[in-house]
């Protein structure tokens, strides 16, 4: 057996790496640290924190606990066979499966991961304080070529920019108010950004921010492969006097201390008492979009309505000037100008907003995967896209809720990150993933009977076992929905053949609770634990992991856990019909 030797850890004497495929009756088995063992039911489900639970039967289980640390795998079949009087070679070979393979998932200290899993790969070194930039070439957005050392000459904030990044977008108003301190302190202001000239035009001039700006290429990224925002403050030759500043809550302390300047604070006309204090922004957590991202955004935005919402002002782009007037209709009396919001959030109604008459249904029909779609996007979140540009709205609604909405989850209820489905037997939830390919599975669930929840992380009544859909709290002009374009419940054989009615506000009983499980069948009914340790970890909330496990098998004694495998969008749908059905 190959195996690598180390320094004695103090009781065992020297230890032996070993992988698991090679683990023979003389490696000593010793859980890592920190396991745990949950027993639920028949089964017992072994916890490493939140990064594993695994399963095992009665037989694993007998064996698992006997892994102390000191005897071989050899003394373990050996005492076993004894006492439960079967031949020693059987339980050697049955001892030896089980070791190998809790030693393969990571369970156990001095094995590692099997050959073909581990994946090895140069970390890529940041700039720290002292580190030079290179004298790069780069064009600005009138396609002049610069050096950007020509550029410096002075200390320089040097930010790194993407005008599709709603954290970009949120800072640039910021940016803008402080550029003539920054001046003032001899403090230069270059953005090196990702897109196209007219893109990063269009934001610096609906921010007023008036400051050189120029494009990356392929091989100039100083930043390398950082996110956006982020910033170095140079001097004259190009040296960082300082580490680099990661995500715009990071970026806008940096410009705002060498600018001698405090937070500027957003505020909208009219505002006294309680409601005059200061302004909250979604972006402001500091968060950075992924190098890039955006680039090549699909829809062509027509600009950026700023609503204050509570005591936030959220940024929402749209697509045309009506959906403009409709989201204008649905916070009515609330729109600010404040470009520091930047947008949390994007809404694309045309498709049926401009003309919602036979012809825009008819335009439905030849292709049902693409046409006539609806949209809601949002930073960090897959998009929801729907038919019906009212669930799109309601869905913007509900995604306030979780952000800054008054929905705090009852004591007793969880809620998930999941997609929750309703048919005319009760709801179910399925994996998350499938967020990816949504568009071209929402009609396929619909001709099975299944509509797609509009809320983002379903809550579940545990004592209940009950979907639970509340209506938004966020304050909305309800009436909105009354009108013949946005009504959520439109009956048209165009729209009701390929999406199913919306899932209004209420309460539904749980069907099933989806996992993706790989393996021969497209579905396969999990034991409370199995199904328990599937899906633990998409559970929100702050609580122990052996508690969360408990509460969820206790959850399903009631509600069936499936797992699901697939080949092809239509399998997985199938698979989903049957196990609900």
């Amino acid at each position: 057996m190959d195996s690598v030797s180390q320094p004695t850890d103090g009781f065992r004497g020297p230890r032996r790496i070993v992988p698991a495929h090679d683990i023979d009756a003389e490696f000593v088995p010793r859980p890592v640290e920190g396991t745990l063992t949950v027993v639920v039911g028949d089964e017992s489900v072994i916890l490493n924190g939140w990064r594993t639970a695994t399963v095992l039967n009665a037989t694993a289980a007998l064996i698992w606990e006997r892994l102390d640390g000191r005897a071989s795998v050899g003394q373990i079949a050996a005492r076993l066979a004894a006492t439960e009087g079967v031949p020693a070679d059987l339980v050697l070979a049955e001892v030896l499966d089980v070791v190998r393979n809790v030693g393969a998932i990571g369970l156990l200290e001095d094995v590692p991961p099997p050959d073909g899993l581990v994946v090895t790969a140069e970390p890529i070194p940041r700039p720290v304080a002292g580190d030079t930039v290179d004298n790069l070439g780069l064009s600005d957005l009138d396609d002049d070529s610069w050096a950007l050392h020509d550029l410096l000459g002075q200390e320089t904030v040097l930010v790194n920019w993407n005008p599709h990044c709603g954290h970009c977008a949120g800072i640039a108003g910021r940016l803008a108010d402080v550029r003539a301190a920054l001046a003032a302190a001899d403090v230069g202001l270059v953005l090196l950004a990702y897109g196209d000239a007219a893109s990063n035009r269009a934001l610096a001039e609906q921010a007023g921010l008036h400051t050189r700006i120029l494009l990356h290429s392929p091989a100039t990224d100083p930043f390398r492969g950082a996110g956006t925002p982020s910033a170095f403050h140079l001097d004259g030759t190009g040296r960082l006097l300082s580490d680099p500043a990661y995500g715009a809550g990071d970026v806008m302390a940096l410009v705002e201390r060498l600018a001698g300047t405090e937070q500027a604070t957003g505020r909208s006309s009219g505002q006294t008492g309680e409601s005059a204090g200061r302004i909250r922004y979604l972006l402001d957590r500091g968060a950075m979009c992924a190098p890039g991202a955006g680039e090549s955004a699909p829809v062509r935005w027509a600009g950026t309505r700023v609503y204050r919402v509570g005591q936030h002002h959220v940024g929402i782009r749209h697509d045309t000037a009506s959906t403009a007037a409709v989201l204008d209709r649905l916070f009515a009396g609330r729109r600010v100008d404040d470009p520091r919001a930047g947008h949390s959030f994007s809404v694309a109604l045309g498709p049926l907003i401009e003309r919602f008459d036979e012809s825009a249904l008819e335009a439905v029909k030849p292709d049902r995967r693409t046409r006539g779609l609806s949209m809601l996007g949002e930073n960090g979140r897959p998009p929801v896209r729907r038919r019906h540009p009212g669930r799109v709205l309601r869905a913007l609604l509900w995604r306030l809720d979780d952000e800054i909405g008054d929905t705090e989850c009852p004591e007793g209820h969880i809620r998930a990150n999941a997609i929750a489905v309703v048919s005319d037997r009760g709801a179910a939830l399925l994996p998350v993933n499938f967020h990816a390919f949504a568009p071209r599975l929402q009609p396929m669930l619909a001709r099975a009977g299944f509509a797609l929840a509009d809320v983002a992380l379903p809550e579940i009544d545990l004592s209940t076992a009950e979907l639970v859909i509340r209506a938004p709290t966020i304050d909305h002009e309800r009436l909105v929905f009354n009108d013949a374009a946005l009504a959520a419940g439109v009956q048209s054989e165009a729209l009701t053949s390929i999406e199913q009615p919306p899932v209004l506000p209420g309460r539904y009983p749980l069907i099933g609770w989806c996992a993706i499980t790989p393996g021969e069948q497209p579905v396969v009914h999990h034991s409370p634990a199995s199904a328990a340790a599937a899906v633990m970890s998409t559970v929100e909330g702050a609580i122990e992991p052996a508690a969360r496990l408990v509460q969820l098998a206790d959850l399903f004694t009631r509600v069936p856990g499936y797992g699901l495998w697939y080949h092809s969008e239509a399998e997985l749908v199938a698979a989903i019909s049957t196990a609900l059905r």
